[in-house]
């Protein structure tokens, strides 16, 4: 709760034992928690156990992975919750369209090496404020907000159409992570809107479904970069 209230985004990857239980998820995911993730280490429960040193541990990574099944169903039964959760996780691939292409951009430009690193963390330390300024407003404050922001997160990434020099470029993708905080107001509303007794499978899909569209983001996007070039990527990223 304190890291949320920082605006923080905060992620667990527990070991899968009873201790996890889905009223466990239900109270993390209220606490702020953002993002859970399971492992599932082998194909058999033996294999798997063995690994982790604890007898039951894949049959609970199962339950748990039901859990997130029954979530996904009422993200899909419920238009308001299903509205929510697919933005969400259409914006993890905006989240991390710089990051596929920082790299090739800095070279391309025939930056110093500091560049890169610097386009790295550009829009990870914007939406870290993005996501600190608007956890501090009120719930009606940002769910106003959530369009607009959502919206104009879009231009930076469009302005770098024109391959700006990587100093522009930083500047431009550090105010595209701040646009991002309606983030924050998402992750929200996807626990408000989910009934108690549901809201651990919930969170559980939404996470699962952000850390794959993230990674569906920077294969796809550097994929594109590789054709074309870095700034057109990030304009794709923008544009869609």
């Amino acid at each position: 709760a304190h890291g949320r209230s920082r605006g923080l985004l905060m992620g667990l990857t527990p070991s899968a034992t009873p201790l996890v239980t889905t009223e466990l998820i239900r109270q993390l995911a209220e606490a702020g928690l953002s993002r859970l993730a399971v492992s599932v280490d082998a194909p058999r429960a033996p294999a798997h156990d063995a690994f982790r040193g604890v007898p039951g541990s894949f049959d609970t990574s199962l339950r748990i992975l039901r859990d997130a099944k029954a979530g996904l169903r009422t993200i899909v039964k419920v238009p308001e919750i299903r509205a929510v959760v697919l933005l969400l996780w259409m914006s993890a691939a905006l989240l991390v369209a710089t990051d596929a292409v920082a790299l090739p951009y800095a070279t391309q430009a025939g930056a110093p090496p500091w560049a890169a690193t610097a386009l790295l963390a550009a829009t990870p330390a914007g939406a870290a404020l993005g996501a600190l300024f608007v956890a501090r407003l009120p719930m009606q404050q940002q769910v106003r907000l959530l369009f607009p922001l959502a919206i104009a997160s879009m231009v930076p990434l469009l302005a770098t159409a024109t391959e700006p020099p990587v100093s522009l470029a930083i500047a431009l993708w550090a105010a595209n992570g701040v646009l991002q905080g309606y983030m924050v107001t998402l992750m929200a509303l996807s626990m408000q809107l989910t009934p108690e007794n549901r809201r651990g499978r919930v969170f559980g899909m939404a996470g699962a479904g952000f850390n794959g569209m993230a990674i569906v983001g920077l294969v796809g996007l550097g994929a594109v970069a590789e054709r074309t070039t870095p700034a057109a990527a990030v304009v794709l990223a923008g544009a869609v």
